[in-house]
């Protein structure tokens, strides 16, 4: 039916989808008023006046002259057959009552046909070559779109257009696809500038909804995404540098909801100057909002609940900076917030996050950034975590204050380990001015560095807890232990939880020894009779530099043994029970005679399956190199084998090495070189291991060249799978590492 003007006097029907032709020219400001009106309620009064004589000067309230019309009763126009007035529009697009869509602009007829994507398009492209202004396309009536019989997708927009769709639009499954969805992206926008969508609303199955890719101006007004429960969809909005003319720049999204969906609500990658509104998620199958490689962004508002994927609410990601969120609320998923890998200066207000399953908030190579206040409660692990990812950069700059982290669940069901966490790898970090009390059932405030300032948390510090000063005792009290780092400066808080019934007045100090501070008591009175105290030790090194000695910091980089034996044997066995010839992500790992345990007492674990990496670059017997052929026993830990296994070899430093592992979400066995701090995959096989427990080995044969190859076999040699790549020679030596590896033992040099 293209460019046919049959339905010329359609009337509209009260189901609020169709409507006439003569509705929709008036819609467009083509026609009189009476165009737009249905039945007879409407009045449309002709004017009369002598235009020859001169008007009078009129009352403010008096019916203002039209064009020689005077407009009553306005209010009573019967529109909600439209979702909205086009008069602003270029071109309407609306549906008749055979279920068949128009395109009418003001040049006239455009378009018609069945397919809602098709003539919205042929509506998009009837616009003015080469316009330097914005031109507007506005779809009225809802449609649904059949992705086996309307092959036309997605709606390309060009620079300087507006495509508003107000109207809802039903995306149904395609059969054929393996997704369970449409494959359809409905909207989409590559190398433009100047592109606007005011609104949009799709239900079931879409793909992507809108994905903006390398454009410069964009406007996103309402955006509204109902997917179907069982959609296996992918983004919601994708706005990212996969056009040919790279970054994104200079984005507004005013608002949006998104519900169901097998992937992320929001998500960016490589765009600068980002501005949003709120956006809801629910039950979405990844992240709420997920900024990758963004900078220069401001969030007013998310709010997310149950998130999945092992998606949090809200995530920063891959090198993100200079982000300021106002106030995120989270309810269930594995995380409310994590900020990781390589996030630089962000700034989040309130928050309110509850029900997590790993932890409430995850801070993960991120520096500078400030969490302002809020609520974290109920989580299944730590309430803030500070993680290392692959050991640098560091952890640095990271202030927690005014927060509430709690566990208010009956004792014998609370499983918030602490209320926070930190970890190897950081630097110059606060935590002041938090409600910490009943934060955790390991501990509440666990510090990994000298450099960490604590102050004023109401229930906890470095240390705390009841003393009881003895009368007539010298010392009156000694607390053994209270801090580590020689390198403090320690403060006490404490008072009275008894009333010995008489004056009384104490000192107190810190004394080092033994690799600990010890806190003294010593009585200037003595009331005759013994006084509990209760204390917290803080440690404020406000203004103090960094105590850090260069010349005795753990060696991070290649640095081959003199005396290294030769040939087979021995690389590490872990039967010393230490880590003390390993840096890195040290407290990601544990040795322990905790089953499995592949030889020996003793075995090598990632209790967690984080993602950070040690490394050992001295003090190891011998270090594979190029010509070896080396083994190491690996074993998957956890509900569901969730760890990978996997070993690191060849490490000049933690951003060039080579690593093999068991990729279990993608079913792969993997060979993988890391240099300058880039990943790549250089081969793999499909492998899929699913029995936690299970004893594997990896065997690497380095060639002389540098060739490599990996296989993962059962201890009984039979191999599961293998990764060659004959060609690679880019590192011939190196230190011996592990990253992510559930459990790790018996790595030796076969020949």
């Amino acid at each position: 039916m293209a460019g046919t003007n049959t339905h010329e006097e359609s009337e509209a029907e009260d189901t609020g989808l169709p409507i006439s032709r003569r509705a929709a020219l008036a819609l467009l400001g083509i026609g009189g008023a009476g165009a737009a009106m249905t039945g007879g309620a409407s009045t449309v009064a002709a004017d009369h006046t002598d235009r020859d004589e001169p008007p009078e000067v009129r009352k403010w309230n008096q019916n203002v002259d039209a064009q020689g019309h005077d407009l009553f009763d306005l209010h009573s126009i019967d529109v909600d057959h439209a979702f909205t007035s086009a008069r602003e529009a270029d071109v309407v697009v609306w549906k008749d009552d055979d279920g068949v869509f128009h395109a009418d602009g003001h040049d006239g007829h455009v378009d018609s046909g069945e397919d809602l994507l098709a003539v919205t398009q042929a509506a998009v492209d009837s616009l003015s070559d080469d316009r330097t202004t914005k031109e507007t396309v506005r779809v009225v009536s809802s449609g649904t779109v059949d992705p086996a019989t309307d092959p036309h997708a997605p709606i390309e927009l060009p620079s300087h257009t507006v495509l508003d769709i107000p109207a809802p639009i039903t995306v149904e499954r395609d059969p054929d696809s393996d997704r369970n969805s449409s494959e359809l992206t409905i909207i989409q926008a590559t190398d433009e500038h100047d592109i606007e969508i005011p609104r949009l609303e799709l239900r079931e199955y879409p793909h992507f909804s809108i994905w903006v890719q390398s454009c410069t101006r964009v406007q996103i007004g309402d955006v509204r995404i109902h997917y179907a429960e069982d959609a296996e969809t992918n983004v919601g909005v994708r706005i990212d540098d996969f056009g040919e003319t790279g970054r994104t720049e200079d984005v507004q999204l005013n608002s949006a909801y998104f519900e169901n969906g097998g992937h992320h609500g929001f998500e960016t990658a490589q765009v600068d100057r980002l501005t949003v509104g709120s956006i809801i998620g629910k039950n979405t199958g990844g992240a709420v909002v997920l900024l990758n490689g963004t900078t220069d962004a401001t969030v007013n508002s998310i709010v997310g609940r149950d998130p999945g994927g092992g998606y949090p609410t809200f995530r920063l990601a891959n090198g993100n900076e200079n982000i300021s969120v106002s106030n995120v609320v989270a309810r269930g998923g594995v995380r409310g917030i994590a900020i990781i890998t390589d996030a630089r200066n962000v700034s989040v207000g309130e928050v309110n996050i509850v029900g997590c399953d790993w932890e409430g908030i995850q801070l993960t190579d991120a520096a500078n950034v400030t969490i302002s206040g809020g609520i974290v409660r109920n989580i299944d692990g730590p309430g803030v975590a500070i993680w290392p990812h692959l050991n640098e950069p560091v952890n640095e700059g990271i202030t927690l204050s005014n927060l509430r982290i709690v566990d208010d669940r009956p004792e014998d069901e609370r499983q918030q380990t602490w209320a926070i966490h930190e970890d190897d790898n950081v630097r110059h970090n606060r935590f002041i001015d938090n409600d910490v009390r009943n934060g955790g059932t390991e501990g509440l405030i666990r510090v990994a560095s000298e450099t960490t300032v604590v102050r004023n948390n109401l229930g906890g510090g470095l240390n705390s807890g009841l003393v009881t000063l003895e009368s007539g005792a010298d010392p009156a009290a000694r607390i053994e232990g209270v801090a580590g780092d020689y390198a403090s400066t320690l403060e006490l808080r404490a008072q009275p939880r008894t009333d010995p019934g008489g004056p009384f007045a104490y000192d107190h100090y810190f004394q080092w020894g033994d690799g600990d501070w010890d806190l003294l008591f010593e009585w200037r009175e003595d009331p005759g009779d013994d006084l509990e105290l209760e204390f917290i030790v803080d440690r404020n090194n406000t203004g103090l530099v960094d105590p850090g000695d260069p010349e005795t910091a753990p060696v991070t980089e290649w640095n081959p043994p003199v005396e290294q034996e030769s040939g087979p044997g021995p690389i590490d066995d872990f039967e010393d029970g230490t880590l003390d010839r390993y840096v890195g992500s040290l407290g990601n790992y544990e040795v322990n005679d905790e089953s499995p345990v592949a030889e020996g007492e003793f075995s090598l674990k990632n209790p967690g399956g984080n993602a950070g990496m040690i490394g050992s670059f001295e003090g190891l017997p011998r270090y594979p190199e190029a010509g070896d052929t080396f083994a190491a026993k690996v074993a998957q830990t956890g509900e569901g084998g969730v760890a990978f296994i996997g070993i690191a070899f060849g490490m000049q430093d933690f951003d060039n090495l080579y690593f093999t592992r068991l990729d279990w979400n993608n079913d792969s066995w993997q060979l993988w070189k890391v240099e300058d701090g880039s990943y790549d995959t250089i081969a793999s096989d499909d492998l899929s291991l699913t029995d936690p427990g299970t004893i594997y080995e990896i065997v690497v044969d380095w060639g002389a060249d540098g060739g490599l190859t990996s296989t993962l076999q059962t201890t009984d040699g039979d191999v599961l799978a293998s990764a060659e790549a004959p060609d690679e020679n880019t590192f011939l030596e190196g230190g011996f590492g592990t990253r992510r590896s559930g459990m790790l033992d018996d790595v030796r040099i076969l020949e």
